[in-house]
């Protein structure tokens, strides 16, 4: 494995991300948007899972440090803050 691969895999487990955790994350990588502001429902739907479970997703992922909020959305962090403690 190179560098990059090493710092994203320490990444996902510092973070100790779920499996639907990392694909919710991948996909909103593999977006060509910086800011994800699909509605909830069409996000979940994505993903394949019910619309309460996105919403506990999304605040998972916060509390993590993988996601941030943004007035009209949401977007991905660096990886090198995923798991860390914000402040």
């Amino acid at each position: 494995m190179n560098d990059f691969d090493t710092d994203l895999l320490d990444s996902v487990i510092r973070a100790d991300l779920t499996k639907t955790e990392l694909n919710a994350v991948v996909m909103m990588l593999k977006s060509n948007e910086k800011t994800i502001t699909a509605t909830n429902s069409d996000m979940a739907e994505k993903l394949g899972i019910a619309r309460p479970n996105y919403q506990r997703l999304i605040k998972s992922l916060i509390q993590k440090n993988v996601l941030g909020k943004r007035t009209n959305g949401i977007f991905v962090k660096s990886k090198n803050s995923w798991g860390r403690k914000k402040g």
